[in-house]
This record gives C-alpha cells, structure tokens and sequence, in this order.
C-alpha cells in the first residue's frame, strides 16, 4: 500500500480533492496535509522514495481564493470557491 501511495503525484491529489467537491482552500489545506502525512510515513517505513515536498511542508500558510490563483485539476475544473480562506495553516470564514 506505502507503494502505491508514493507514486501518487500532487496533480493527482489536487484532482482527486476537487473531484469530491473540496472548496479551493479545503483543496489547498488537504493538499499540504496530504503530501506531508504521504512524506512522513514513507521517510518512517525508510522507503526509497522522492519527497513531494523536499525542503518539508507547509505548516503556517496563508491562502485567499479572492486574490490568488484557484486550484485546478488537470482537465481544467477549478475548485469552488465556498466562504473559506487559509490563514496560519488553517480553513476561517472570509
């Protein structure tokens, strides 16, 4: 299962998150928590493996769907934009 899941990419996290209907800044908080969790058990099962984030995640970030990019899957859905931004590495109302 470690496997499979370090091959998944973070396009296809981020297509999976909007496929199930995440808002852009569930999409972008989900994503960061994935990846991280993702990198974290491969380094701990010492796994050969190439990290997604290499420098590590993101923990305290800021994110506003108003004023930056949305994120988009790769057939060009972007997430919905639903009332929520990131701010310090967390999902707040507007």
């Amino acid at each position: 299962m470690a496997r499979k899941i370090a091959e998944i990419t973070e396009s296809q996290w981020t297509d999976a998150l909007i496929a199930s209907g995440f808002s852009a800044a569930e999409v972008k908080l989900y994503t960061e928590k994935l990846i991280s969790r993702r990198d974290h058990m491969l380094s701990q099962l010492s796994f050969e493996f190439k990290k997604l984030r290499p420098a590590g995640t993101r923990t305290s970030f800021d994110f506003d769907p108003t004023k930056e990019d949305v994120p988009t899957s790769s057939t060009g859905v972007k997430a919905p934009i639903n009332g929520l931004k990131v701010v310090k590495g967390k999902a707040v109302a507007l």
